[in-house]
Formats: C-alpha cells, structure tokens, sequence
C-alpha cells in the first residue's frame, strides 16, 4: 500500500459516515446519534470535535461554522501544561482540522495560517527537549502520522509509522505488556499501558485511511493486537494488575471510560467481537472520548446482531 493521502475524518472515511447513517435505528448507533445530536461539550476543543463531527455525518453547516469559528485562531503554546496533554490537544485539533478542511466557511487564507500554525508545533514538539515516557513517545508518533496526513508529507508521517513499527519489534512482549509503559513504579502503570495502546490503535487507523496498512505489521507473532488485547482483562480484575498494588473496579472503569475510544476501533479488527471487549463496551458505551477519536461509537461502532441468524 502507498501513502495516498484523503482527507475527510483522519480516523474515518466516507464508509464510516454511510453505515452510521444506514444503522441508525440499531443498537450501538442509536444511542450515538442521539449523544451527537444533545451533547454538550466541556471547552473549545471538545465543541469543535463534537461540532466536526455533525457537520460531518449529519450534513450539519451551521454547526460547521461555529466549529470553523473557533479552530481558524489556534491559541499558542502552553507552556505550563502537561506534556502529553498538549499533544493529545494537538492531535485533536488536527482530527478536527481534517473534519473541517471543505466547509465553506474556512477561507484558504485562514487554512494556509492554520497549517503553519500546525507546522510550528509539531516542529516544537519533535525538538524533543526532554526523555519522554513510553506513551509519550507514542503519542508524539501519532502526531507524526496526523500531521503527515494534513500537510501531505510523507517524510513527517513515515516519521511517526517507524515509531510504530519499532514498537512492534522491540517493545511489546509476547505476553502483550509494554515494558517501558508498566515498569515505571510511578503508580501510572495500567494507564501508560492504555495511552500506548490506545496511540498504536490511532497510528494503525489513521495510516489505513491514508493508504499504509499498519494493522497487519507484526513481528515474532507481535502485533498491535498483542498490546492492545494486554490490559482488557484487568477492566475486570484491577487487583491482578501485576505492575502495581492498590487498583480497584472504580479506577479501571473510569480509566477506560476516558480512554475507551480504541476500543469501538479495535473491535472492528475482528470477525467476531471479543468477548472482553464487547463486555468492556456495553458498560462504557456510546463513547466519547476527546483524545481517542471523539464518538467513536458513531464513527466506528458495529451494529449489533438481530437475533439467531443477525
């Protein structure tokens, strides 16, 4: 597959929007049509993400605009803020750029300072200034590979698919743990293994939809399956975490209420639902999850089957 770049929804194509409007009326889609219609947003970028995404699978215009009101004046850098939120933030607005890059209201202009805006920060970004975390480092790929869609540089986005692969080769064990992610002894363990999943997903997804298949890379038997199938098991059981003490049900499901998002595109991956995942999924479902692809229960759910015979 070659790098061949379309821009609609970064993590979704034109497929995606056509099954989420032909289920509509089925069980998971229903439920997310009914969260994009009356959700509100918590700040600027969840109501340009939330309002991306109407203008996108709802023909929305008006919502359009007011999403293309807010993201033609990106604001500087934080440079008080965590780290890696200021590059989930970014990815974000890239997403949303992507979402937004044919509305009408977004003047050339106002794109091309966009996209050197955008440009800046990556750039300050891969300047590196410091040793990142293992999913810091994933998720610093995962811009790589956003930012290579929406400027159409393959060198920036191959930039972030080496991370990936080289994740694949060296740093998932066969058991599925991500040694640099658990064995931080910083009490994050559980999460770090999550956000690194949840990046591997994002990279592998957004890639596919520019022509790279990065789901099927493995190595010795390793795939991004291995890492991301690792943590499921402890939704349920947190007390078995073997990287840490102390995690509870409350701490496991509220982390994979936040960082579920992978998960409705991780199930697309197989020909029958894992039962972990479809378990993990009733209980969190219609996501919505801001850094992990938005509602991607709309964007990537699948439809459940209609009794006996589906």
């Amino acid at each position: 597959m070659m790098f061949n770049v379309s821009h609609l929804g970064l993590y979704f194509g034109i497929s995606h929007v056509e099954q989420a409007k032909r289920q509509a009326q089925r069980l998971p889609y229903k439920a997310a049509w009914n969260t994009l219609h009356e959700a509100t947003a918590a700040n600027d970028l969840a109501i340009i993400q939330l309002n991306g995404l109407r203008y996108r699978f709802d023909n929305d215009r008006r919502a359009g605009e007011g999403a293309v009101s807010l993201i033609e004046n990106p604001v500087g850098l934080n440079q008080d803020a965590v780290y890696w939120d200021s590059l989930a933030e970014t990815i974000v607005t890239a997403q949303c750029y992507e979402m937004l890059r044919d509305h009408p209201a977004f003047s050339a202009l106002k794109q091309t300072q966009w996209r050197d805006w955008f440009l800046e920060r990556v750039t300050h970004f891969n300047q590196k200034p410091f040793e990142m975390t293992q999913a810091e480092s994933l998720w610093l790929g995962l811009l790589n590979v956003a930012a290579g869609i929406v400027l159409e540089d393959e060198a920036i986005f191959e930039s972030g698919a080496a991370v990936y692969r080289q994740t694949i080769d060296e740093s998932v064990r066969p058991e599925g743990y991500i040694a640099k992610a658990v064995e931080t002894h910083d009490g994050q363990s559980l999460m770090n293994q999550v956000l690194s999943a949840q990046a591997l997903v994002l990279m592998a997804e957004a890639a596919q939809h520019a022509g790279v298949d990065l789901w099927s890379y493995s190595q010795r038997g390793v795939s991004v399956l291995t890492a991301t199938t690792y943590p499921l098991y402890y939704y349920f059981y947190p007390e078995k975490w073997p990287w840490e003490t102390g995690l509870d049900l409350e701490y496991a499901a509220g982390l994979f209420r936040q960082h579920g998002g992978f998960l409705e595109i991780l199930n697309r991956r197989y020909d029958r639902p894992l039962r972990a995942i479809r378990l993990i999924l009733k209980d969190i479902r219609p996501v919505n999850d801001l850094y992990g692809g938005g509602l991607t229960t709309l964007t990537h759910g699948v439809a459940e089957r209609r009794g006996l015979f589906g």
